[in-house]
Parts: structure tokens; sequence; C-alpha cells
């Protein structure tokens, strides 16, 4: 029976990747820009398994807007 490979723990770390796309006005080539972010987590590993926003929207806060379908972003207008 083989033996199962052994894993390091690694310290948690959000990803965040984008991917806008463009479009040439003249040729009308379309093409996009990778954009990658890695955040080590090494002071709250919590944050690993559940990545948390600054600026939670709450129940309260999503009642005080009426249940708007953009809540949050009046909300991120808000906050800036």
């Amino acid at each position: 029976m083989k033996s199962l490979p052994r894993f390091v723990p690694a310290p948690a770390v959000a990803w965040l990747i984008a991917w806008p796309g463009f479009r040439l006005k003249s040729s009308g080539l379309r093409g996009g820009v990778s954009h990658l972010a890695a955040t080590p987590l090494r002071d709250d590993p919590e944050m690993g398994r559940v990545f948390r926003p600054h600026y939670e929207l709450t129940y309260e806060k999503l009642k005080s807007y009426g249940f708007d379908p953009h809540a949050e972003v009046l909300d991120a207008l808000e906050v800036l």
C-alpha cells in the first residue's frame, strides 16, 4: 500500500484575482490584464478561512437602504 504524501501547513493567504478587459477602438482587438494580490494572514489565521471586508453590510444597514439591490455600492460610497 502506498503512503500518502505529507503536507506541511502553510500560513493562511488571501488571494485576490482580477482580469479587467479592454477593447481597442480602431482595430476592435480585445485583451485583458491579469492582476493578482496575495496577502499573508499571519496575525489572524481565521481570516484564511473566511475573508471578511473591513466594512461589512449588516442587516440593519441593508434595511436602512430599503433593501436596495445596490446597497453595497451605496454603503461603499458612504464610507468613502
